[in-house]
């Protein structure tokens, strides 16, 4: 990305972290962006401060983040009340189970019930009971996990989904919830 916007002459900045610079990839290719790409290894630079990191966010920016849980949740709560700023990321992972409850999910093919426990998510629960069942990303946001909710209350935690997909009954369950059974059409 900081290639092409340096291609097209846009204004745009780079830092790169990393617990250390030998445990760094492409950092040839990000040094060779010049001045505007910083290189920062917690184990010769030191551990910076989201203060540090961000610095004075200026109206009509646009934030790209993406690495460990932390950084990205520190970034989002410093920007959430940032005026005209944009803020895009990507996890490694999925995001964790935040005050999960455990639930049932009810298969409406068989009848069969499935236990979901507080730290475990739908496809998982649903994997372990249905290996082949179809799904990627595990984050969200593909969509290939798809399920459709015949009876229940689902919690939705995906950033994919929109408010009339979610009213006509789509879950994507390897991130959404549900408060105590979902039966859905699998």
């Amino acid at each position: 990305m900081a290639e092409s916007a340096q291609r097209l002459g846009l204004d745009w900045t780079l830092l790169y972290l990393g617990r250390s610079r030998e445990s760094m990839a492409f950092t040839e290719r990000v040094e060779a962006l010049g001045n505007r790409a910083v290189i920062r290894a917690d184990d010769t630079d030191g551990t910076p401060t989201i203060r540090k990191i961000l610095g004075r966010v200026r109206p009509e920016t646009a934030i790209f983040v993406c690495g460990p849980e932390p950084l990205i949740e520190a970034v989002l709560k410093k920007l959430a009340k940032a005026d005209q700023v944009e803020v895009h990321f990507e996890r490694f992972s999925a995001p964790p189970i935040v005050d999960g409850r455990p639930f049932r999910i009810v298969l409406a093919s068989s009848g069969e019930v499935i236990d979901v426990a507080s730290d475990q998510s739908m496809l998982d629960a649903i994997l372990a009971a249905r290996p082949g069942t179809v799904h990627s990303c595990k984050q969200g946001f593909c969509g290939t996990c798809r399920l459709k909710v015949i009876q229940g209350e689902p919690d939705h935690r995906d950033s994919l989904l929109t408010p009339s997909e979610r009213a006509d009954g789509e879950i994507l369950p390897c991130v959404s919830r549900a408060g105590q059974t979902l039966t859905v059409d699998l």
